[in-house]
C-alpha cells in the first residue's frame, strides 16, 4: 500500500479478518475476501489480534487501551470497552491490550499496565471488565482451547495456560 492515509478498520458478510501489515502507522482489520461492505471507526491503534464471539467483533485498541464491540449485524460499533483501572484513565503510556480471544462464556484481553501485566475477562452481556488475573510473564496473543486461556510471552517466547477460574498461570 502506498500513501499515508490512515485506513480505517473493515468487515466483510462472512467476518473473516486479517491484518494488512503494509499500511502505515497502526495496522488496520481489513477484510481477506469479498469486497469491503462497510468500513468502522474503532478505536486509536486496533491491534493485531481481534476475534468473533457473541455476535459481535473484538477490536483491540492498542494505543487508547479499548476493545471496540462491532454487531456483526448491524456493523455498529455497540460498546467500547475500557481495560484499565477505574482509577488511571487509560492513556498511550499505561494500557495495551493487544489481543483478545473467547471462550468461557468469557472475552478476554491482554492488558500492560505500566509494566504490570494481566489477562483480564470481559463479560459479553455487559462490556465490562470483571476479573484480572495478573501474569507473568508480558502477554502477547491470546487464544482459548480445552477449558483455558492460552498465551503467548512476547519477552520469552513461552505459552502459557491460564486457568480461568483463578488466574493461575502454568
Amino acid at each position: 500500500s502506498t500513501g499515508s492515509a490512515r485506513r480505517e478498520p473493515t468487515i466483510d458478510a462472512t467476518a473473516t479478518v486479517s491484518l494488512d501489515a503494509s499500511a502505515p502507522g497502526s495496522p488496520p482489520v481489513t477484510t481477506v475476501a469479498g469486497a469491503v461492505a462497510q468500513e468502522i471507526a474503532v478505536g486509536d491503534g486496533p491491534g493485531d489480534f481481534p476475534t468473533v464471539a457473541f455476535g459481535s467483533l473484538w477490536v483491540p485498541n492498542i494505543a487508547d487501551g479499548t476493545i471496540s464491540r462491532i454487531d456483526l449485524q448491524t456493523g455498529q460499533v455497540v460498546s467500547t470497552v475500557h481495560i484499565g483501572r477505574s482509577d488511571e484513565p487509560p492513556d498511550r503510556s499505561n494500557v495495551s491490550p493487544f489481543s483478545v480471544a473467547a471462550g468461557g462464556g468469557s472475552v478476554w484481553a491482554t492488558r500492560d499496565l505500566n509494566d504490570r501485566y494481566a489477562v483480564v475477562r470481559v463479560d459479553p452481556r455487559t462490556s465490562r471488565v470483571v476479573e484480572s488475573f495478573r501474569v507473568d510473564p508480558a502477554p502477547y496473543a491470546l487464544a482459548w482451547g480445552a477449558g483455558a486461556v492460552w498465551m503467548t510471552s512476547r519477552d520469552d517466547g513461552a505459552v502459557v495456560r491460564v486457568d480461568p477460574s483463578t488466574g493461575e498461570a502454568h
